[in-house]
């Protein structure tokens, strides 16, 4: 996965950046975007994955605990989760993640994908395995907001919980029922 940074030297003068500080070793939250939906893994884990190419040292999921995404417009960002040291963990400090999170439209790249499906699928949850075969991703059921799924096509709404989506984005997909 490729992970832009944007470069903090205008906000440098005025604050330096955010940091956990873990036995003498900082670690600074730079400010990313999510360039296209990784493969292969949840959302979580990939704000994760960014964070670890940005730290100056290595952390387990177990040593640090991510909340859960929130809405934030500062530093031309969409999103931020605060980071935070696991329990039990001899760390100290928190800090703000800011990164954003892709509209459904943007993430699927162009309208009316075809997902292949079983007749017997009713809800976008259900279809959740197919939307993953067909695309590559680990969409989870925080990720989209749940509801029935009649018809041949059926309009995705992006969680506020989604740590891949812009809350309240929509995609249309085609459902090829069998």
């Amino acid at each position: 996965m490729t992970v832009n940074v944007r470069h903090t030297e205008v906000y440098a003068f005025a604050t330096p950046p955010r940091q956990i500080i873990v036995r003498d070793v900082e670690v600074y939250a730079f400010h990313t975007q999510i360039p296209e939906l990784p493969r292969g893994v949840t959302g979580k884990d990939a704000v994760f994955n960014m964070i670890m190419a940005l730290a100056l040292q290595p952390f387990t999921k177990e040593q640090l605990v991510l909340s859960e995404p929130r809405a934030d417009s500062s530093l031309e960002r969409n999103s931020a989760v605060s980071v935070s040291p696991g329990p039990g963990v001899s760390l100290s400090g928190s800090t703000d993640f800011h990164y954003r999170r892709l509209s459904l439209g943007d993430a699927f790249l162009y309208p009316g994908i075809n997902i292949p499906t079983a007749s017997s699928l009713q809800t976008v949850h259900a279809l959740l395995p197919a939307i993953n075969a067909k695309t590559g991703w680990v969409l989870t059921t925080n990720d989209l907001i749940d509801g029935p799924t009649t018809g041949t096509q059926v309009t995705l709404i992006a969680s506020d919980k989604s740590y891949f989506f812009t809350p309240g984005s929509t995609q249309v997909v085609n459902l090829i029922r069998s």
